[in-house]
């Protein structure tokens, strides 16, 4: 026994000397070939098979080009080595064979039916090339059964350019499934854009949801019990947002689904050798008692959809709103700002809101400094934030500073669509928020320290302290107050009586106050103006009743004013014209050349009067009365 295992000994240690002679010797370059290899030669259309292409005499070739492969869908599935090596020994001689290869696996899916063929693809490894050979694929059409139907259902079958259309796919269920993938040509079909619809999902039934294998990509679907012709189905569901790019009258192209479904068992009798039915059988399909194993049997099935047809229609041109961004369907615009008291400069957040149809994510607006009924009271970043979609709302945020305290109101925001029902465009307005705006003050130091300063006081420069330091604003428990109150006594007081009347009454008359503020405001660009011109006649009176002898901050009041109902009348920033810009328009809207010229005196009046101080006319009254009349004559010349 001991001279066997020493023998065994020698002859293991021979063996590996020789192994690493002949490992030792050059490795000679293998020749480098390419098979093409499919998993099925007839496929249905829409059901996935595999296609590989298989190296040898490389393990790191270069990553195939099958941009070649035509009237199929390309699905990479990776790629792995495959290689192997063997030792054998031949008269005593070890010989060692290593073989290198690599696999690359995609998974195809026919898009028509026929013969279709893969045509030879080009593989590249370490300075040498080769080809696969050719294949060819028969496409059949698929067969819908009594058991599983696929349908596609459009929420309209006619629409206009952009408009978003519902598109759902509903797949029956008569028996058990497995291992499905759906084929949906549709969303890689250039006449339209594709977009998903948010799901939301209860918590509370996860199990009704589950992802789905669509065009290599994975949806959110949803499991229903439904009724087709009749019949009771287990219904697989999900949902895309067709946007159509051009017009015309296009059928969608067939949907497809591949699945395995149980066929059935197979059945076979024990065998006669104990040991053969333990090692052979499976545990789960044995049935003892009958002497029988069962074997669970799967057929694959492929069935398509019906073909749905979309009549795509143009957008008229006529009756298009300057500011139409292509919406399509029934949209609504509000609008909120904070804070609504503010001073000049001061920054207020308007929020913009709209809704619409399922689908928001292409409403975009008109960027605000576009807007000349904005622009022209407030000063309006360039940049606005994107839009952010929370269910069937879509809310723009934008910041705005005002730039004279006679502002009054943050106007109207306008989106214009095109209303389906109507065939026509229609314009959404939101509500104007009115606006406290004071003018701007210079805070100095005394005023972040909150003291009141006297007419004659002298301003010390030096630092003082306060006697009780950051204790000075303290107040210690003493000041609380024991509240405590019997809820019997609430409903029984007046004050809860009070309360529980006044809501009503108070929402009756807010209802009356809302109704006057939307015929006022039906047009905010006339009542801008009326507001300008009442604002106007106002500060003129206050300056020729209120005089302080201060003739270059009174005539800079006044000239504001009129500047700033010139720009409502006509429709330009305020302040910000010269009187050759403000000649022209004032022509076209009826006013003589006597009263321009009057205009153009005053202006150069008032502003020598406002730049130069005291060194001409000190005489503020005549200059408001002349202010007075003019503005009389515009506003009865303006139309």
């Amino acid at each position: 026994m001991n001279k066997i295992s020493a023998n065994c000994k020698i002859l293991l240690i021979l063996l590996c000397l020789l192994g690493a002679l002949g490992a030792s010797q050059p490795a000679v370059a293998e020749t480098l070939s390419a098979t093409a290899v499919v998993e099925k030669q007839a496929v249905y259309l829409g059901e996935p098979f595999i296609f590989q292409i298989q190296v040898e005499g490389n393990d790191v070739p270069d990553e195939p080009d099958v941009s070649a492969i035509k009237n199929f869908h390309v699905l990479k599935q990776g790629g792995q080595q495959n290689s192997n090596s063997s030792v054998t020994i031949i008269n005593g001689r070890v010989v060692q064979n290593v073989q290198h290869g690599y696999v690359f696996t995609y998974k195809l899916t026919a898009e028509k039916t026929g013969h279709l063929t893969i045509p030879a693809i080009r593989v590249s490894a370490a300075g040498q090339t080769t080809y696969t050979h050719l294949l060819t694929i028969k496409v059949v059409k698929p067969i819908e059964t009594n058991d599983f139907k696929l349908r596609l259902k459009l929420s309209s079958a006619e629409s206009f350019v952009g408009q978003p259309v519902n598109l759902t796919l509903t797949w029956y269920i008569g028996k058990n499934v497995e291992e499905f993938q759906f084929n949906l040509p549709v969303l890689t079909d250039s006449r339209f854009d594709i977009a998903d619809i948010p799901t939301s999902i209860d918590p509370n039934q996860k199990d009704r949801y589950l992802r789905i294998p669509v065009n290599g990509g994975d949806l959110i679907g949803e499991k229903v019990q439904g009724t087709l012709d009749g019949k009771e189905y287990l219904t697989v569901r999900f949902r895309k947002i067709l946007i159509p790019r051009q017009t015309g009258i296009f059928a969608l192209p067939q949907a497809t689904v591949a699945f395995k479904t149980l066929s059935g068992y197979k059945d076979s009798r024990r065998q006669n050798s104990m040991f053969g039915d333990f090692f052979n059988d499976d545990f789960f399909s044995h049935d003892f008692f009958s002497g029988r194993r069962q074997q669970t049997l799967y057929k694959n099935r492929v069935i398509p959809s019906n073909e749905p047809v979309l009549t795509v229609k143009e957008l008229p041109q006529t009756g298009q709103p300057p500011h139409f961004n292509g919406l399509v369907g029934k949209y609504k615009i509000s609008a909120s700002a904070v804070p609504t008291e503010v001073r000049v400069g001061d920054p207020i957040t308007l929020t913009l809101q709209v809704t619409g149809p399922d689908y928001l994510k292409n409403v975009e607006l008109t960027p605000l400094h576009q807007l000349n009924s904005l622009n022209r009271d407030f000063k309006i970043p360039k940049e606005m934030a994107a839009g952010k979609v929370d269910g069937s709302v879509k809310t723009f945020t934008q910041t705005l500073r005002a730039k004279y305290p006679l502002v009054k109101a943050i106007p109207s925001i306008e989106l214009s669509y095109f209303d389906v029902k109507t065939g026509k465009y229609a314009i959404t307005r939101s509500d104007p928020i009115p606006l406290k705006v004071s003018a701007a003050r210079i805070v100095t130091a005394k005023d972040a320290e909150g003291q009141a300063i006297p007419e004659n006081a002298i301003i010390k420069t030096g630092v003082e302290k306060w006697k009780n330091g950051i204790a000075y604003n303290y107040e210690d428990q003493s000041v609380l107050k024991n509240q405590a109150y019997n809820p019997l006594r609430w409903i029984s007081s007046p004050l809860w009586m009070m309360l529980v009347g006044i809501p009503p009454l108070v929402y009756f008359i807010l209802l009356i106050l809302n109704a006057a503020l939307r015929s006022r405001n039906s047009n905010p660009e006339k009542k801008q103006a009326q507001r300008a011109y009442d604002q106007l006649l106002k500060i003129i009176n206050h300056s020729t009743q209120n005089s302080t002898g201060n003739a270059s901050p009174e005539v800079a009041t006044v000239l504001d004013a009129l500047r700033y109902y010139l720009g409502s009348r006509l429709n330009l920033p305020a302040g910000a014209f010269t009187y050759n810009e403000i000649k022209e328009p004032l022509k076209n809207s009826g006013v003589t050349d006597e009263t321009t010229m009057r205009l153009k005196q005053i202006l150069e009046d008032g502003d020598a009067r406002r730049y130069s101080g005291d060194l001409v006319n000190n005489d503020t009254s005549s200059f408001t009365k002349q202010v007075m009349a003019l503005a009389i004559t515009l506003e009865r010349s303006l139309r």
